[in-house]
């Protein structure tokens, strides 16, 4: 087997991390090219526009700018909710 960085093996898994197999059903099935408004993200995951916003002005969420409204991935969300702290979100 392979070790990280840490010298752990490959198939340990400190559970510190959230996978992706623990998304929601409704946040896993969104295909990764999809692009969701701020508005379809905070309605999936039920925080603010604030808190959306806040993350890609920090560069933790990455975004495009599409005629003006800022679009989000479906890759780069559930990147995002994935490397968010286990902690919940501000709720909306």
């Amino acid at each position: 087997m392979q070790r990280d960085a840490r010298g752990n093996e490959a198939s340990i898994d400190d559970g510190l991390t959230r996978s992706e197999c623990s998304l929601p059903p409704s946040i896993a099935e969104i295909p990764d090219d999809r692009l969701l408004t701020v508005a379809d993200a905070c309605a999936l995951l039920q925080i603010r526009k604030s808190v959306v916003y806040g993350a890609c002005d920090q560069g933790d969420l990455e975004y495009v700018k599409f005629e003006g409204a800022v679009q989000i991935e479906g890759r780069d969300l559930k990147h995002w909710i994935v490397s968010v702290p286990s902690k919940p979100l501000a709720p909306a």
